[in-house]
Formats: C-alpha cells, structure tokens, sequence
C-alpha cells in the first residue's frame, strides 16, 4: 500500500485529536524531518534503512522521529499490513528508552550531554557576561528606543536568568502579565497559557501549559528578590502592560519555544562556543539540588553496610527480613 499524505498537519490533527496544536506542532517538524532523510513516507516501510539513517542522532531524537513514523504507519494499518513492522519500531523505541534511562540512573553522559557538557559554574558566568554586555548598552537612558539587538539581548538574559533559577523548560515563551485580580477571576478557557503574576512585592509564575500537563496540576513558584528586579527592568524597558506576552521580538509577535531554543543557543555558542537550551540548564539546576540528597543517601548506605557486616549478611537481606516498618 502507498503511504500518501497531502496534508501532513491534517493527518496528524485526524491521527492525534486530543492532543494539542503545540503538540502537532512537533509531530509535524519530526515528520518533515524523517521523510526527508529517509527520501519519502514509502520508504517508512524499510525499516533497515530508517534505522541506519537515525542512527547518527542522539537515542532521544532517534525516539521523536521513531514517534512521527508510528502516527503514519499506523494511520495506514486498516489492513494490518504494517503490524509486524511497527512492532519491530515500538521495540527500538523501547530499548532506547530503557538505555537512556540505565545511563541516567547511572551518571553515564549521553552523546547530547557530551556534546553540551558545561558545568553550572560555566553557564553562571556567561550570563553574568551577558549582563555585562547588557549594561553597556544604557538602556536606562530616557527616551531610548530599544534596537532588535537590544531586544534580542534583553530576552537572552532574562530567560537564562529565569532557567538557571528555576530549572523550567520553554514554557516562558508564552507566558503572559497579569494582577492577582485578573488571575483570580481567570476563566476555564483561558487556563491554556502561563502566566506571570505582578504582585506588591514581586511576581508569581503559573504554568497551566507545560510538559506534563494532564499529568500534574499546575506549578507555580515565585522568584528571588535579584530575579524580581530583573524583571521589573524588562517589564520596563519593553514597556510591557497587563495581558501583554513578556518575551517578543522587535516586531512585538510572541517568541515561540522553538525560538526559545534558538535564541538560547545562539547566545550560549557566541559567549562559550556550546549550545546550552533548557534541557541542558534544567538538568544542571536539578543536578545542582538533588546533591544534598546525594550525600545524606551515600552516608546512609555506607552505615547500612556497615551495619550489614557486622551481623553478618548483606544490606540486601537486611532490608527484607529485618524491616517492621
């Protein structure tokens, strides 16, 4: 059977009707993606030759891809030709997951994180580069008009400051201004973007839209008094008023995740020559505050191995036999 999609957004809206446009979005660009380097949806069905094409990306790109060619072949199963076959594609997209998660549990370095490797300190330091060069341009002078590169530098620290800070993914790119009042009287069909609340003495971020939505309610957190300050700057000098999108470029049009990723890349390769996004920082912040943990757990079970020898059997059987609780 020949694999035909005229409209590929339309087929994956058919495909994946609950899921939403961001969403399809993504599907839509990893879809884009494959069938150009694999030269077309038909050659979906030689499964050898999309695996060794995918093979040069990272497991996890490898998935999202992987993820794209199951919409399609399974859009085209009526007759149960591809059952087999997406089986085969489902198992490669298991044992990638399970190896990503055995390196992670482990401390191995995935080729992305090789790739990427900066340490917290690093990615400190160029932004405190960035707010150098962000001074040097005066924007608190009266009746400046900021330029595209003002603007793009502006975002590039703020966003950096927030990630670094909170550990959040992209879903800063949508977030909008609001008062407590607006937000309390919020209404159903407006709890699909994020929001930042101005408040007397700083601001509230609430995340309505983000990764695990449908997994978990919505988080919200508030900043430190340094954060709080940068942003009021921003709110400022872009003129920012209520219901208004905080990130956007010189034509004032809201900056997308993906654009995110972009302008947090561009900056991170021109200050340090590497490529930090969201990905990168969130898993420096969460690094950085689970070591506490780390410790308190690595002395923990040196005293249970202790306490194992010393009566003679493992901390193994210890912890199933010798537990009341």
């Amino acid at each position: 059977m020949d694999i035909n999609i005229t409209d590929m957004k339309e087929f994956l809206r058919e495909q994946k009707p609950k899921v939403k446009e961001s969403s399809i979005e993504a599907y839509y660009k990893a879809l884009s993606s494959v069938k150009s380097n694999v030269g077309g949806f038909n050659n979906f069905t030689d499964y050898d030759l999309v695996i060794d094409k995918l093979s040069v990306y990272p497991s996890t790109t490898q998935n999202n891809y992987i993820m794209a060619i199951l919409i399609v072949l399974e859009g085209f199963n009526q007759n149960k030709d591809y059952t087999e076959l997406i089986y085969k594609y489902k198992q490669y997209r298991k044992t990638n997951q399970d190896k990503y998660m055995k390196d992670s549990q482990g401390n191995v370095k995935t080729e992305f994180q090789k790739q990427h490797d900066v340490s917290f300190e690093q990615v400190n330091t160029m932004i405190q580069r960035i707010g150098e060069d962000l001074k040097k341009r005066k924007l608190n002078r009266k009746g400046i008009t900021l330029t595209p590169e003002d603007n793009t530098l502006l975002n590039q620290y703020t966003i950096f400051k927030i990630l670094l800070e909170t550990g959040d993914r992209n879903e800063v790119s949508d977030m909008v201004l609001m008062t407590p009042t607006a937000m309390k009287n919020l209404l159903e069909t407006e709890k699909n973007k994020n929001y930042l609340v101005r408040e007397k003495k700083g601001f509230t971020a609430h995340y309505f839209d983000h990764k695990m939505k449908g997994k978990t309610d919505k988080s919200s957190h508030t900043f430190s008094p340094e954060l709080v300050k940068i942003l009021r700057n921003l709110i400022r000098l872009k003129d920012i008023k209520i219901y208004d999108t905080l990130f956007t470029n010189s034509a004032n049009t809201p900056i997308t995740r993906n654009q995110i990723s972009q302008i947090l890349a561009n900056a991170s390769k021109k200050y340090i020559g590497k490529s930090v996004g969201s990905r990168v920082i969130r898993h420096l912040v969460i690094t950085k505050e689970k070591e506490p943990f780390v410790e308190v757990e690595k002395e923990l079970n040196e005293k249970k191995e202790a306490l194992a020898k010393k009566h003679g059997h493992s901390v193994f059987t210890m912890d199933k036999i010798y537990d009341d609780n």
